[in-house]
C-alpha cells in the first residue's frame, strides 16, 4: 500500500533525506516501545523490511501564464534522472550548440510528475529529449525545474536553501574559537513517500509521526531548527504511482541507496556521494558514525538479481546502530 504524506515546515531545517525520517521513525519508536523493542524491529527489518521510505521533495505552487485568473496550483517534484547525453555525440558543430543547450538542463535539480510518468514509460531515455522536445520547458524564474507543458509555467521559488554562519563557543574560556558554515532549507512543503509491506504496522507508523512533531527533524533541534508538522495525503495526485512500485530489474530511486552486490554498475546511471554523522546525541551519548557510501536519488540503477538493491547496514561495532539505505524503486520502461 502506497501512502504520501506532507511535511510542512515552521522553521528552518537542515536538508531532509530518506535516512533522515528513517533515523527520527527509529528515535520515536524507541520513546514509545523501549529500546528493546527497537533493537528486536531492526534485526526483523534487516531481512523482511516492514516499509520503504522515500527522500522528502518540495512542493511548489505555480500559474499558466496564459490563464488571466492566475488559479495557482500545487505542483509535486521529483528528482531529475540521472541519464546519459545520448548514445553518440560528435564534435560537430550542432551537437557542440546543443551541448551549449544542455547547461539550463543539466543544473536543474527536479521535475514534475508529467515528465516523471514519461520517463517511466520509456518515453525519454536520454538526456537530449529532455533539450530537443518543445514540450519539456525550463522554469523562467525558478531555473531548477523541468516541466511538461505548451504554455509557460510560474513557479513560485522552490530553492530556498542558505549557509549561516555559526560561532562555536569555548565554555571554558567564554571566547570564540571559530566560524563555521551550516546549510539550512527553507522548504515551506514537502512530500515523501511510504510504500508498506504489511498494512497492520501504518497505525504504529502514524503514530510515531506524532512523536517525531514533537521532536523536530534533522539537527540543530536544541535551537529550535526542524520544527515540523506531518499530515497523511488523503487527496493526494500521487496515486498514479502505485502502479509503477516495483522492485524490478531496471528502475530509478527516489530515496539513496548503500550499494551491495547485484547492482549491474556499467549499466545503471547513478551518482556517488559519502556521508558521515554523529548520531541523534540527544538521548545517549556522543557517537560518530562510520561513512558510507551512497547513490543518490535519481539514480537509474540496473540489476543482476532480484530482491532489494539496498540494505540497512550496520555502521558502529558494538552497538545496535544501523544507517538507512534502502531503495525506493519506481519500475523504468528501458
Amino acid at each position: 500500500m502506497l501512502k504520501a504524506y506532507i511535511i510542512d515546515f515552521k522553521s528552518i531545517s537542515s536538508p531532509i533525506r530518506a535516512y533522515t525520517l528513517f533515523g527520527a521513525f527509529c528515535w520515536a519508536y524507541r520513546l514509545a516501545y523501549s529500546e528493546e523493542e527497537l533493537i528486536k524491529f531492526l534485526k526483523q527489518f534487516k531481512d523482511n523490511p516492514k516499509f520503504l521510505i522515500s527522500s522528502p521533495f518540495p512542493i511548489v505552487k505555480g500559474y499558466i501564464s496564459e490563464d488571466n485568473s492566475r488559479t495557482l496550483e500545487e505542483y509535486y517534484l521529483f528528482p531529475k534522472p540521472i541519464l546519459p547525453l545520448q548514445k553518440k555525440f560528435t564534435k560537430n558543430q550542432a551537437d557542440i550548440c546543443k551541448k551549449i543547450e544542455r547547461k539550463a538542463y543539466k543544473k536543474a535539480k527536479f521535475i514534475t510528475q508529467e515528465i516523471l510518468k514519461d520517463f517511466l514509460d520509456g518515453k525519454i531515455t536520454e538526456e537530449k529529449q529532455l533539450i530537443e522536445n518543445t514540450l519539456y520547458n525550463i522554469n523562467i524564474h525558478e531555473k531548477s525545474i523541468i516541466y511538461k507543458a505548451d504554455n509557460k509555467i510560474y513557479f513560485q521559488s522552490s530553492s530556498k536553501s542558505d549557509l549561516l554562519t555559526k560561532n562555536i563557543i569555548n565554555r571554558v574560556t567564554n571566547t570564540s574559537d571559530n566560524l563555521f558554515t551550516e546549510e539550512c532549507s527553507y522548504y515551506d512543503r514537502q512530500f515523501f513517500l511510504v510504500k508498506f509491506f504489511d498494512k497492520n504496522f501504518i497505525n504504529k507508523f502514524n503514530n510515531t509521526l506524532k512523536i517525531i512533531e514533537q521532536l523536530g527533524l534533522g539537527k540543530n533541534k536544541n535551537i529550535g531548527w526542524g520544527k515540523i508538522t506531518i499530515t497523511e495525503d488523503t487527496q493526494s495526485k500521487l496515486d498514479w504511482l502505485s502502479e509503477y512500485i516495483d522492485n524490478s530489474n531496471k528502475f530509478i530511486t527516489l530515496s539513496p541507496i548503500i550499494p551491495k552486490s547485484g547492482i549491474d554498475l556499467k549499466n545503471s546511471f547513478y551518482e556517488f556521494e559519502t556521508y558521515k554523522s554523529p548520531i541523534e546525541n540527544s538521548l545517549s551519548k556522543y557517537i560518530l558514525k562510520q561513512k558510507v557510501l551512497y547513490l543518490k536519488e535519481g539514480s537509474v540503477i540496473s540489476s543482476k538479481t532480484q530482491g532489494f538493491k539496498g540494505q540497512l547496514k550496520k555502521i558502529v561495532k558494538d552497538y545496535e546502530i544501523h544507517q538507512y539505505g534502502l531503495e525506493f524503486p519506481l519500475k523504468v520502461q528501458l
